[in-house]
């Protein structure tokens, strides 16, 4: 809960490019953060900082009464969008659930947004963004991310 009640505030409080590029990093290395949440907004602050994120505000939002609010309100769309669930996380976007893509977006929020969203200013920030990247099913079952040739995530 923790985690969603951060991106509730996020998506809330800030514009959709830094919101989209803010939530990106902490998903890129919020596994080697222990799922600490708010070391992860930190770190993705500072590694933004030509964004002007006030993590803060946006950790005390997700501590408090407000995080929580947001949190149940976004339960409320989460049923009225897609009723009884069999598996989550599953992701909505501008209110539409995009199943084939929910993988790639899970494993590679940055990518997905760069090809998927037209919004100028999240444009010039993919630029160098070349690899695509590829989900393959390895031997044990688990889903590999590959980048490039032989690079896997």
């Amino acid at each position: 809960c923790t985690g969603n009640k951060l991106l509730n505030c996020i998506f809330t409080k800030l514009e959709s490019h830094k919101a989209i590029f803010l939530v990106g990093c902490i998903e890129s290395i919020i596994d080697e953060n222990n799922y600490d949440f708010d070391d992860a907004l930190i770190q993705c602050s500072r590694k933004l900082t030509k964004l002007h994120i006030d993590w803060p505000q946006l950790s005390l939002c997700s501590h408090e009464v407000e995080g929580q609010k947001l949190l149940h309100n976004a339960g409320k769309i989460t049923r009225k969008v897609a009723g009884d669930l069999e598996e989550v996380p599953f992701i909505l976007v501008n209110g539409k659930r995009v199943e084939a893509d929910e993988k790639l977006i899970m494993n590679d929020l940055t990518w997905w947004v760069c090809q998927n969203v037209s919004i100028k200013s999240v444009k010039e920030k993919c630029k160098n963004l070349k690899a695509q990247p590829q989900i393959k099913v390895d031997s044990s079952g688990y889903d590999k991310l590959s980048v490039g040739d032989n690079d896997d995530i």
